[in-house]
């Protein structure tokens, strides 16, 4: 790993987006997040076709410190970047922080249209999550039928 790190380096500091994102999650890799949060950081900022995926590892950082202070508002930040360009995990991600009021202020509404563009994408914990709101009437109305499919 280490000389593919050396490969990546010139062209990552170069200003190249892909090798700033694949250098990022080779620290990401190794452990080294301080590492791994600057390149990430920097592929985040531009366009290129990881550029979602770059933001969500940089939400997961500033969510539970990782190689940072924890700073969930700076994570929910990355996140509804991500989210927005209709990366799944991370709606899956923003979902959570809405169901349960982390990093954010609890809205099961905001909740549910983030769940469902997840579970569209078929990820399976925010189906799990939507089956639960349907079920318990939080942020849409009761409807059994509804829970037991996205269950």
């Amino acid at each position: 790993m280490e000389k593919e790190i050396e490969r990546l380096q010139p062209f990552a500091e170069a200003g190249d987006p892909q090798s700033q994102y694949d250098l990022g999650s080779l620290y990401w890799k190794t452990g080294n997040l301080v590492d791994a949060v600057h390149w990430l950081e920097k592929s985040a900022l531009q366009e290129y076709p990881k550029q979602a995926h770059a933001q969500w590892q940089l939400g997961v950082c500033y969510f539970y410190g990782k190689g940072v202070h924890v700073d969930k508002a700076t994570a929910i930040k990355w996140f509804r970047k991500s989210a927005g360009q209709d990366f799944a995990l991370t709606q899956l991600y923003l979902g959570r922080c809405y169901y349960e009021g982390e990093g954010v202020t609890q809205d099961k509404e905001k909740a549910v249209g983030w769940l469902t563009e997840a579970a569209k994408q078929r990820q399976a914990l925010a189906q799990y999550y939507l089956g639960k709101c349907s079920l318990y009437a939080e942020g849409v109305p009761e409807n059994r039928e509804d829970a037991i499919a996205w269950l």
